[in-house]
């Protein structure tokens, strides 16, 4: 039987970004990397290569706000399905 997906998907979903430190400059752009955003969502960490020791270095981690998900989602949904078995246990004589 097909999953039943009649639930309307949850909507509003934040822009994440990604703040990378660990460097002076960014190798992509060759601009200055800002300095750590503590509230920012998203995913911080470092470059793997440093250009300078003296850079900043970032915490890794994730961050994502979420909405609250409703009830009607998170509690088991059940069906009803009618199904028929027909089974067949084999009479084969067992011979030794």
């Amino acid at each position: 039987a097909r999953p039943d997906t009649s639930l309307a998907p949850i909507t509003g979903s934040p822009i994440l970004t990604t703040q990378l430190g660990g460097r002076l400059n960014d190798p992509i752009t060759g601009a200055p990397i800002p300095p750590y955003d503590d509230p920012r969502l998203g995913f911080s960490g470092n470059w793997d290569v440093a250009d300078d020791l003296t850079a900043e270095k970032f915490p890794r981690r994730f961050r994502v706000r979420a909405v609250e998900i409703p009830e009607i989602y998170r509690d088991e949904r059940t069906g009803d399905v009618a199904v028929h078995y027909r089974v067949a246990i084999p009479n084969d004589l067992l011979e030794m």
